[in-house]
């Protein structure tokens, strides 16, 4: 069974995207992911820089109900069998190399904790991985100040059903 948030994003609810840059449409960043989040209060302070006095942008942003994402945290619970496998062999992966690397490998139970934006911009080889099996983006944790909320890095454009900007003040 998924949790609500999975659940949540497969109703095709709106997402967020704060910003201070001015675009016609949301584009992918430098790393190939486009940053949601789930409730426009998460995302706002991504447009809203504390230290300059521009105004920035909120981009509400709603998914196709066709679009895959899949939440990278959850080892257990996802839309299919393939799914499933294909989370936990990235968490391997990532485990390997961390314990090649530094000398510790993840567990299960510490995985979600793991699974967060930094893991996307660390790793673009999971953003390809996920992408050659046709998912349009992931659920991970993201985290501003101290403050930690889920995300949805997507990485497919063409799971946007449609978007609408306001300004931010």
């Amino acid at each position: 069974m998924q949790d609500s948030f999975a659940t949540w994003l497969n109703e095709g609810l709106v997402l967020y995207h704060g910003s201070q840059e001015q675009f016609s449409e949301p584009q992918l960043n430098n790393d190939g992911i486009l940053w949601l989040a789930y409730n426009p209060e998460n995302a706002i302070p991504y447009g809203k820089k504390y230290w300059k006095p521009q105004h920035g942008h909120l981009w509400k942003v709603e998914l196709e109900s066709t679009a895959k994402i899949l939440d990278l945290r959850d080892l257990k619970n996802q839309p299919s069998e393939e799914e499933l496998e294909l989370v936990r062999q990235i968490k391997k992966m990532v485990s390997d190399t961390r314990e090649t690397n530094i000398g510790y490998a993840i567990s299960d139970d510490r995985w979600a904790e793991w699974a967060d934006f930094g893991l996307l911009e660390a790793y673009p080889w999971i953003r390809k991985r996920l992408m050659s099996h046709n998912v349009d983006g992931a659920t991970v944790n993201d985290q501003q100040h101290i403050y930690k909320h889920p995300s949805v890095a997507l990485f497919n454009l063409k799971a946007i059903k449609k978007t609408h900007q306001e300004p931010l003040v």
